[in-house]
């Protein structure tokens, strides 16, 4: 389990998924920690479809231009999904809204910084960070799901 990762987290990132899922007819799956860099995978008919990292921002979609995630997750993310053939998925649960931005296939970090919590003093919250427009995520609400 990630060291600050509690119940609740998972209960949100659970509630994440199940958004974007819903009436797309696909299932997913929590995948281990200790094996996997990323949250879930996403499956129709059994087959797998998707990766998926999600997150939980306390916060309105329209307060950051940008939603700020670990480069290594983008990387192992791209890295799984170009490994099976199949998408990666970064969703995100805001306070007003619940979107999903599928990554591109080519996809290469533009902008990589140094970044992360500092609330914990604890270097090992932060790392090399991209940063993903936020114009570029689509509201669950309005597409049905990925």
């Amino acid at each position: 389990m990630p060291l600050y990762e509690s119940d609740a987290d998972r209960e949100n990132e659970e509630a994440i998924i199940v958004k974007m899922t819903a009436g797309s007819g696909a299932t997913w799956k929590k995948l281990p920690e200790q094996r996997y860099a990323v949250d879930f995978a996403i499956f129709r008919n059994d087959v797998l479809v998707a990766f998926a990292e999600v997150k939980r921002r306390r916060n309105n979609k329209a307060t950051y231009d940008t939603l700020m995630i670990s480069l290594s997750k983008m990387l192992s993310g791209r890295e799984l999904a170009q490994a099976y053939g199949v998408r990666f998925l970064v969703g995100i649960g805001w306070d007003d809204a619940t979107a999903y931005w599928k990554m591109p296939a080519d996809w290469e970090p533009v902008i990589v910084n140094w970044g992360g919590r500092t609330d914990r003093s604890n270097a090992l919250d932060e790392e090399p960070v991209v940063h993903i427009p936020v114009g570029w995520f689509r509201n669950v609400e309005d597409s049905g799901g990925p």
